[in-house]
């Protein structure tokens, strides 16, 4: 995080994944932070901090920031009103049309067969896929976790459930209804043209693994449509036999995927 003595820094946010082009969001003036949403929430900045002009900062590391904030929680106030008046009115309409949801490990969020009419984004957890046979049999179609959206096709195409969707851990979920996706519709396009191209993305990347494996498909449901191990977010490391010195091999383990990703 940083806090601006003096100076003005430009922040800019990337127009698509492959456009180099960069769209200003907004000046930050003295006596203003920038780059404190990626540090509270833990994701990876989507923005890009370049300076207009000579610059002196104070650089604050995200643990002395947590400190901070422990030991003078108003903080919390200054920097969250500063965070909140960034964000457009229409931020703010979907804020407030958003519902949010909690779901047990086992607990299922929808089953195959059910209309549907929310769509779902992963905070935090897992969910698996699974769709029933016409003899009865369940097969795996996919898992999610966080980040992803999870039965926006059904929503968008106005078809029933085409799978049973449960969590395998406990889950946090940020639910989107069919009528705040049909407003983005209106007053965002550029946000369902990217829906679809991600969508689109994944089932062709389903589509080219079937036709390799003769795996028989579901229409518009993504079978299989990406690793099923991806996406993962906690790993447990299990010793096949009593006598495998796990702390020991888990500690390189540790310092290997260091040295690769910090």
């Amino acid at each position: 995080v940083y806090f601006i003595v003096s100076g003005r820094l430009k922040v800019f946010r990337q127009s698509s994944n492959h456009s180099p082009v960069e769209d200003l969001l907004y000046v930050a003036q003295p006596s203003e932070f920038v780059g404190v949403l990626s540090a509270l929430t833990g994701e990876p900045s989507f923005i890009t901090i370049k300076a207009s002009a000579y610059c002196h900062l104070i650089a604050i590391t995200k643990t002395n920031l947590y400190q901070i904030l422990s030991e003078h929680p108003i903080a919390v106030c200054g920097i969250a009103a500063d965070l909140v008046r960034r964000l457009s009115p229409f931020v703010h309409q979907v804020d407030f049309a958003l519902d949010w949801m909690d779901l047990e490990a086992g607990k299922a969020l929808y089953r195959q067969g059910d209309e549907s009419n929310i769509a779902y984004i992963i905070l935090n957890g897992r969910l698996r896929s699974v769709v029933k046979n016409s003899d009865g049999k369940k097969k795996l179609v996919d898992e999610y976790g966080r980040g992803e959206t999870v039965g926006v096709v059904e929503v968008m195409t106005k078809s029933c459930r085409a799978t049973t969707v449960h969590a395998i851990r406990d889950t946090e979920l940020a639910c989107l209804p069919v009528g705040l996706l049909n407003a983005i519709k209106v007053k965002k396009p550029q946000v369902v043209s990217r829906l679809i191209q991600l969508l689109g993305e994944r089932i062709l990347g389903s589509y080219n693994r079937l036709s390799s494996s003769n795996i028989p498909s579901t229409e518009g449901v993504g079978v299989f449509s990406k690793n099923i191990v991806s996406n993962l977010s906690t790993i447990a490391v299990v010793p096949m036999t009593p006598d495998i010195p796990l702390s020991h091999f888990t500690r390189l383990l540790t310092s290997a995927i260091n040295s690769i990703v910090p």
